[in-house]
């Protein structure tokens, strides 16, 4: 009874791999099916392409037929455009020199400029110091007269009030 059992589980077993490998094989069936179906719907997909390429290929041809009559006036007017930029690159050049030149000439402007800014501020600051000891010796010299003064005053009140001492001392005397 056991080897039946064991017999019946193997067949089982046997079965259930037999069955998955079906299910694997519908699957793998169903995948090449849609990859099937979107190389038909590729292969429609370019012939459209082939054809929309081929009828502008027509056109492009066409076009160049045309284009190739027109080549001839073109010519004629591409050489008129080069002599005008022929011209325009020599008045380039004709202003770069001169910017060239009028900046060389700047240069040595703001060169120039620029020493006689400095020599003026040293000249500046030497007056201004001169300036300021002026000031400081007249305040200085105002404040001696107005203590010379002041000290004068003084002297004359004293003498006054010295005077007045002395005549009231002779009254009482």
């Amino acid at each position: 009874m056991a080897t039946t059992e064991s017999v019946a589980t193997d067949t089982l077993a046997r079965l259930r791999l037999a069955q998955a490998e079906r299910e694997r094989c519908a699957a793998n069936g169903e995948s090449l099916k849609s990859e099937l179906i979107q190389k038909r719907n590729l292969v429609e997909n370019l012939e459209r392409d082939r054809a929309a390429a081929t009828e502008q290929l027509a056109r492009v041809t066409l076009e160049l037929d045309d284009l190739s009559r027109h080549e001839h006036t073109e010519n004629h007017a591409i050489r008129d455009l080069q002599l005008s930029v022929d011209r325009l690159a020599m008045e380039r050049d004709d202003l770069q020199a001169r910017l060239e030149h009028m900046s060389r000439e700047y240069d040595t402007t703001v060169f120039d400029v620029t020493r006689d800014r400095d020599h003026l501020i040293g000249r500046s600051i030497g007056h201004q110091k001169l300036l300021v000891a002026k000031n400081s010796f007249m305040l200085l010299e105002g404040l001696v007269m107005r203590r010379k003064q002041y000290v004068m005053n003084e002297f004359f009140n004293y003498c006054h009030f010295d005077q007045k001492c002395h005549e009231t001392l002779k009254r009482f005397v």
